[in-house]
């Protein structure tokens, strides 16, 4: 698997052509002689982090997240083709993309030119070449596959996972990694699935908890007997109904009045009480106020009478007694609270009540009897319709509950086969970690540096595997980046992952570390440019000079420099452009 870029340009050209080459390929910000000093020591803003927004640009980013269309369009016009000529497998072609139609990219190999209706149709005939020489058909998309060899600046590498913008939001760069070591990443997909599956059914079966409780108000072991109840109702009343006979549906009708009346009036006694309890609390006196100066007195005679064994002073005694009264106040009030709640809601459950018995007394005369038959089916219906809806509702709960233990077993299940698949890639993994020891201990001069791979099982996470690399100091703004830069490059070195991985690398400001370390990196690189790899890195140039000067960098900036920018030779023509 190899992905090489070859050029990129323009037409009509709107910036220099740039031409890359095996191994080290560098994009400089310069300083210029200029009259205004300060200016012309400017590196920063000249365009390198949006000349490798452009091959990314070219190599189908979607549009919502690239950087291209907040290019004004005076410096970049809309039917400027962006054009990238590359290799995929050492087949040639070109990507065409513009602004004027950024959903329909032009591709160009073996002579055949097709212009795609959508960037889906586009990523999926590159994805078909790219990985044409495996025999299982991966379900890694081919941004999601590149996304860790084409690490956006706004990640700030904070996280070997992480590749995007920090406010995109977008999740980890997992399966593109699991891949690279061999792992299923279809099982992540699975388990992924069954998350997603697992969130909304909890939060469905709470909907309906809330529902056929009514907020917590009844309890849900008793929603069952209320079915058996209503079914045993509806019985006795379409038997009642089929003699054309109603007064076994009064006698129900009756049975749920007087059990109506029995909680309403066990309501009304709680209210009573309550409302007594209210009472007797508020009549309560006020506290007795003692004033300062009686304190005072108190306490000098205590003091004269005590001498040294009185060693609080009166500030102390002041403060200590306005805590007493701040306790007392504070228990008055929270127990007003509290009883004033609990009859806000018995009163609440009283009037609910009433409104269900006003309803079945509609039906019933004064005398007690069922008007007519009408009336019979009346109440038939309505208890069916009662009936009907708790009971659809209960079972859609129970059958929510019991998929979600079902799809949790399902997911553990996936959990195991990933943990064996893990275990099965042990020796990889130990392969890895001695790469990232080796390019750990040339740059940071230490052999404290580990990688291991785990699944993510905690409910409470979507993340499924876990890849953590630590090195020496980490955590750091500085170290974190380092950290990211030796993972990044062990993946393209590593005897196993190299296989699986395009042999392409682009890292655009990733060198915001300590002197000392930035230089040993990049003659780490230049010690490993006889392994077959395209590496693209911004740099600027202040950032090595004093290093190029006393030849302590080993790196030729001149002959790896593929493109320099400055202040006044900036990536975009146009002088009212600035980088994005």
């Amino acid at each position: 698997m190899k992905i090489k870029l070859l050029k990129l340009y323009s037409d009509p050209e709107v910036f220099k052509p740039i031409t890359f080459n095996d191994g080290i390929n560098l994009i400089m910000g310069e300083k210029v002689s200029d009259g205004n000093i300060k200016k012309a020591n400017k590196t920063n803003g000249v365009g390198k982090t949006l000349c490798v927004e452009f091959i990314n640009y070219c190599l189908l980013k979607t549009t919502t997240h690239c950087r291209v269309n907040k290019i004004p369009i005076e410096n970049l016009p809309e039917d400027v083709w962006i054009i990238l000529d590359m290799e995929i497998n050492l087949q040639k072609m070109q990507i065409k993309r513009k602004r004027k139609s950024p959903e329909n990219p032009i591709i160009t190999a073996n002579g055949v030119e097709t212009e795609f209706s959508n960037l889906d149709d586009a990523q999926k005939y590159l994805k078909e070449l790219l990985f044409k020489d495996f025999d299982t058909n991966t379900n890694i998309s081919f941004r999601e596959f590149l996304a860790p060899f084409l690490r956006e600046e706004g990640s700030e590498f904070k996280d070997i996972l992480m590749c995007f913008e920090n406010t995109s939001k977008i999740p980890p760069s997992v399966k593109a990694n699991a891949f690279l070591f061999n792992i299923d990443t279809t099982l992540i997909d699975l388990i992924k699935r069954d998350f997603g599956d697992i969130k909304k059914l909890k939060s469905h079966k709470t909907e309906l908890k809330n529902i056929l409780t009514e907020k917590g108000k009844k309890k849900l072991s008793d929603i069952k007997a209320t079915i058996n109840s209503l079914k045993d109702d509806l019985n006795k009343i379409d038997l009642a109904l089929e003699s054309f006979k109603t007064n076994q549906a009064f006698e129900v009708q009756q049975d749920n009045l007087s059990n109506f009346q029995n909680e309403i009036e066990s309501l009304r006694n709680k209210q009573s009480a309550l409302k007594y309890q209210l009472k007797k609390i508020s009549s309560f006196p006020e506290l007795e106020s003692i004033s300062e100066r009686e304190i005072e007195i108190v306490y000098n005679q205590f003091k004269s009478g005590l001498g040294n064994i009185v060693a609080k002073s009166i500030e102390e005694v002041k403060k200590f007694k306005q805590k007493i009264d701040d306790f007392q106040n504070r228990l008055f009030n929270e127990k007003i609270s509290s009883l004033s709640d609990e009859l806000r809601n018995t009163t609440q459950q009283v009037n609910t009540l009433e409104e269900k018995r006003a309803e079945l007394i509609k039906i019933i005369d004064q005398k007690g009897v069922l008007k007519d038959i009408k009336n019979g089916y009346a109440i038939f219906h309505k208890k069916k319709e009662d009936y009907s809806s708790i009971s659809s509702r209960y079972e859609d709960y129970e059958k929510s509950e019991n998929r979600i233990k079902s799809l949790i077993l399902e997911k553990d299940g996936y959990f195991l086969k990933l943990d064996s698949l893990i275990l099965e890639a042990k020796d990889i993994i130990e392969n890895f970690n001695e790469t990232i020891l080796s390019i750990h201990e040339y740059i940071m001069d230490s052999n404290k540096a580990s990688f291991d791979i785990k699944t993510v099982s905690n409910s409470q996470s979507e993340q499924v595997l876990q890849f953590e690399m630590r090195i020496d100091d980490d955590g750091s703004h500085s170290v974190n980046r380092t950290k990211v830069f030796i993972y990044d490059l062990a993946l393209m070195f590593n005897d196993f992952t190299s296989k699986r991985h395009p042999k392409l690398l682009v890292h655009d400001n990733i060198f915001d570390v300590d002197q000392d370390t930035l230089i040993k990196s990049l003659n780490y690189l230049v010690k490993s440019e006889n392994t077959d790899f395209q590496y693209i890195l911004t740099l600027n140039r202040d950032k090595v000079e004093n290093e190029e000067k006393i030849k302590a960098l080993q790196l030729d900036i001149e002959l790896h420099k593929v493109a320099n920018f400055t202040k006044q030779n900036r990536f975009l023509f146009g002088d009212g452009y600035s980088e994005i």
